[in-house]
């Protein structure tokens, strides 16, 4: 039964596109409908018009609503990158392409030994591995830039740079 009315619908064209002409000539004013010269004309002329309206809308719209996707997403990916280098070093990142972390340390930085802690200018706090024996002093400089890359065993290696001196850390905040 829904089908045959669908069908009486379709075949009823007077019906069918007046509800499509009333969507395009409901938001023109009366000046809008005398300056386009289109007061005039018949519901088929109207419907015919609407419909050019309508495909040219859905033509112009498409490349609007697919770019507005595909920058969604990729906001999306961008958004859990960040919130993913927020957790590198307290658990698994969530996304392979973290692999570096880049940073300055926040204040002088004069060498580390066991036990030094690192307090990065992201937020982050790093500490020498209690495993790592290696001791090394330089002279006194004032946030220097580092890098903090992922190692072998889900360890993780905290560069100097330039010198690309480093040592095995471990997330602490």
């Amino acid at each position: 039964m829904k089908i045959l009315a669908f069908l009486l619908l379709l075949s009823a064209p007077g019906l069918l596109s007046a509800s499509v002409a009333a969507r395009f000539f409901d938001h023109l004013t009366p000046e809008e409908r005398r300056a386009a010269g289109i007061e005039e004309l018949t519901e088929q002329q109207r419907a015919a018009l609407s419909a050019l309206a309508d495909r040219w809308v859905e033509a112009k719209a498409e490349p609007a609503i697919s770019a507005a996707r595909a920058k969604a997403a990729a906001e999306v990916r961008e958004e859990a990158k960040l919130e993913a280098k927020k957790r590198v070093g307290l658990e698994k990142p969530l996304d392979p392409a973290i692999d570096v972390i880049r940073a300055r340390i926040a204040g002088t930085f004069r060498g580390w030994g066991k036990g030094t802690i690192f307090r990065l200018d992201n937020g982050q706090t790093w500490a020498v591995d209690a495993g790592s024996a290696d001791s090394r002093f330089f002279s006194a400089r004032e946030n220097p830039e580092i890098e903090i890359r992922p190692a072998a065993f889900g360890t993780w290696k905290f560069y100097i740079m330039p010198e690309g001196l480093w040592v095995r850390v471990k997330r602490v905040q």
